[in-house]
Order: structure tokens, then sequence, then C-alpha cells
């Protein structure tokens, strides 16, 4: 019960504050279903033109018998569509003596939103990502490199499909993770089935992430990730119940050169 406590307490603090830039300015004529199809729309592929801070990858709390995986994740757009990003993971080891952090994550982004709206794609980001986590000695790791992500939506039937592909080229790596490559390929690519139930209360999403292997070909390397977003029908659980099933490399860059596999529910904010 503890756990579950320290898992709402945090999920809610930082939630609250995106929360209260995403709402700032809503339209009072479009539905519950439908601002929610509008912010995530404007976090992943289009443009928010009123509000410069909001949301950009998943924002999540989930954890199982072994610990817990927290994901907050907020960009803001310093002028016309270029944008400064910041996603933290963390590894928290709720059960051990002390809840030390296994690996904590820092992932700052800055990318230029290029809006094409075109059948085949919404918006192309160009940038620079990092991916660090803050460590010295043996464990310390770091990862530079140049990103192109296109970024589109299909409707088929009730379904929103979101859909991206990203390819990386690398800057610079550290002298501990010299090998990252073969285990986190250049290009990766993520699916989103938004309501598949079709229905206006009750929402279930499911999304798929595929990391690429060695040299973008092989795939005994590289992540496959799939998630499952249920919306509860009750106007006041703003949050969706999420479930994650993760398998392969590099879930934690601490651990990039790992095989793992793991389940974890929890909460997420904002499919």
């Amino acid at each position: 019960m503890r756990h579950i406590l320290i898992l709402l307490t945090l999920f809610v603090a930082f939630n609250a504050f995106a929360l209260e830039s995403e709402e700032g300015e809503t339209d009072p004529t479009l539905t519950e279903r439908e601002v929610r199809d509008k912010q995530v729309r404007e976090a992943l592929i289009s443009s928010r033109k009123e509000q410069n801070f909001s949301l950009y990858k998943l924002n999540y709390g989930i954890l199982n018998d072994d610990d817990l995986l927290l994901q907050y994740s907020f960009k803001y757009r310093i002028i016309e569509e270029f944008y400064l990003a910041y996603t933290n993971l963390i590894l928290w080891d709720i059960y051990e003596d002390g809840m030390p952090a296994e690996d904590n994550n820092f992932m700052p982004e800055a990318f230029y939103r290029f809006l094409i709206d075109k059948k085949w794609g919404s918006s192309i980001d160009a940038g620079w990502f990092h991916r660090s986590n803050g460590r010295q000695g043996p464990d310390s790791r770091a990862w530079d490199r140049w990103q192109v992500r296109l970024n589109s939506e299909h409707q088929w039937r009730n379904l929103n499909i979101l859909w991206s592909v990203t390819a990386y080229t690398d800057i610079d790596k550290s002298s501990n993770n010299q090998d990252i490559n073969d285990y986190s390929g250049p290009w990766d690519t993520n699916l989103v089935f938004r309501n598949l139930l079709g229905d206006q209360k009750r929402e279930l999403d499911l999304s798929f992430k595929l990391v690429s292997g060695k040299e973008g070909y092989t795939f005994n390397t590289g992540q496959k990730v799939v998630g499952l977003h249920y919306r509860m029908p009750y106007a006041a659980f703003r949050p969706t119940i999420f479930a994650q099933y993760f398998y392969g490399y590099g879930e934690l860059i601490k651990h990039y050169n790992v095989k793992s596999e793991s389940f974890r529910a929890g909460l997420s904010f904002h499919y």
C-alpha cells in the first residue's frame, strides 16, 4: 500500500504541472474526447499556436514486483516551431531500503517542427537528442545524436492511427558505451491505435514501439515495447490505466547492453 501511495503522489505531482499548462485555454464547444484528441495531436504531430508549453512524450508511472518506472516529458516552443524538449526516465527500486534509483536518464532535445500536412505525413521534426545518466565512473553513460522524425496521422473507421519513424546518426558517445549502436540501431518507429472499442466513454488504445538492432536491419537486439491504455468512463478520473510490456536492450542507458523483459502497470497521461 505504501508503494501505491508513493506512485499516486508522484503521478499527481508531475501531472498537476502539465495539466495547468495544457488546460489554460480550451474551446468550450469541444467535448472532453475532442479536447484530449486535440492535446495528443498537438503534443505528437502538430502545433499549439496559442500556448508555448505542452506535453511531449507519454507521461506515466508504472510498477511491478521489482521496481517503479517513472517518466515525465514536456516541450517548450522558443520561436515559431523551434522547440526545446525534456524527458526524464527513472527506474526506482522502491522495494529496497532507502528506495534508491537504479538509473536516472536525462533526455533533453532541441528540434524544429516542419508542419507539412500531407496525406503521407503531418510534420517532420529535425534536431538534436541527448541521453545520459549523470553518473561518474564505470556506470557513466552518454549519447548525442542528430535525429529526423516523420509524424503522421490516419483515420480508419473509428480508429485514429498515429505513427512516427525516426532516423538517427551519432554525434558523440561516452567511452563507457562506445558499442551502444550494436544494441540500439539507427531508426525506430512508434504506432498508436486510438479508440479500439469505438466507444466515446470507455477508451482503449494500443501502442507499439520498435527500435531497430545493429545497423538497422537486424532485430535480435533493439527493443519491442507494447502498451495498453484504458480510460474508465468517469469524468473525474483523468489519467489512463496503462500496462506496458518491454523486451530487448537499453530500457535504461546504464543497461544498454543487457537484455531484459518486464511487465509493469500503473497510470499514464496524455493518450
